[in-house]
């Protein structure tokens, strides 16, 4: 089951752009696996059309883990203006 989450983190990215670790919580975890990058519309986005500067959110699903503890799944979402990363769930 997933923990929803709205929390900004700080995400260091490989030279193909995706992420290879992210601070949360003052703990850093590293990604484990290869990392899947998803697009997801946003929700009501008719409501306030000329506030979004595009239809759809970047996310992208890691596995990734804390040294010395076992991997979990998280979705981390980019904002491109201005870029921004923020976790959006932890799963268990």
């Amino acid at each position: 089951m997933p923990e929803h989450h709205d929390d900004p983190i700080t995400v260091v990215v490989d030279e193909d752009g995706q992420p290879s670790s992210f601070v949360w919580n003052r703990f850093e975890y590293f990604v484990t696996g290869v990392p899947q990058r998803f697009y997801r519309r946003r929700g009501t986005w008719w409501r306030q059309p000329r506030l979004i500067d595009r239809l759809d959110l970047e996310l992208w699903r890691v596995e990734a883990a804390m040294l010395g503890d076992q991997a979990r799944s998280f979705d981390l979402r980019r904002d491109a203006e201005p870029e921004a990363w923020f976790l959006e769930l932890a799963w268990e």
